[in-house]
């Protein structure tokens, strides 16, 4: 980040009144190699109980629990399947160079502002097979302040 920024204004993300961060974070689940190796087997992939049981190993949830990183930020439930590591063009977990299923691409989401956003949704797109991710969306409701974003919002309305 540009130090003439953040020494003239402060901290633009806590300063900002929203901040959405998205993208290949890049963690990975902390499990036993051979417990990655049944995650990965097509027929387990989908089921959604395990989906949630693999959250407890999730190197993200752990460390934003915790504020190591991203202090403040928030995100939505996860309630789809992890996202990397997959064959080109199928629905089969890439797991031959060691490379474990994991929910590496992810939105996180922080507000200065006095009520905070809720995620009205947050899944992935299993239909979208071009890369050896599955892209991510939210959706937020966010509360706006009347006045302040009206060129914002303005704007927005014109295209």
């Amino acid at each position: 980040m540009n130090k003439r920024i953040c020494h003239n204004h402060g901290n633009v993300i806590d300063t900002s009144d929203l901040v959405v961060w998205f993208g290949d974070l890049n963690f990975r689940l902390f499990m036993d190699p051979v417990v990655m190796k049944t995650l990965a087997n097509p027929q387990n992939a989908l089921d959604k109980d395990l989906q949630i049981g693999l959250q407890q190993f999730d190197q993200l949830k752990r460390l934003l629990q915790k504020e190591f990183i991203f202090p403040g930020f928030k995100e939505g439930a996860i309630k789809f399947p992890p996202t990397y590591k997959y064959q080109l063009g199928l629905d089969i977990y890439d797991i031959r160079k060691q490379r474990y299923p994991a929910f590496t691409d992810r939105i996180l989401y922080k507000t200065n502002a006095e009520e905070s956003p809720q995620c009205i949704a947050y899944n992935s797109v299993q239909k979208v097979r071009i890369s050896d991710h599955r892209p991510v969306y939210a959706l937020l409701s966010v509360k706006l302040k009347p006045g302040i974003y009206m060129y914002v919002l303005s704007t927005f309305r014109k295209n």
